[in-house]
């Protein structure tokens, strides 16, 4: 039997960086961070049937 690792798994985990989302995608509506990504995902489940936040607008917890 070999001792030699084959994978290595790593797993962080995010959430939605609600400060980037409001600046970012709301930029002059004065929306609270909160607010801002409540919006966002409710957009996103209208258009995909899915409320994920791209990784893009994430960050790490």
């Amino acid at each position: 039997m070999s001792n030699t690792i084959r994978y290595l798994v790593f797993d962080v985990e995010s959430v939605a960086d609600a400060p980037l989302v409001a600046k970012l995608r709301y930029s002059g509506e004065s929306l609270e961070p909160a607010d801002a990504v409540r919006r966002y995902r409710d957009e996103l489940m209208e258009k995909y049937q899915s409320d994920f936040i791209p990784y893009t607008f994430q960050r790490p917890c």
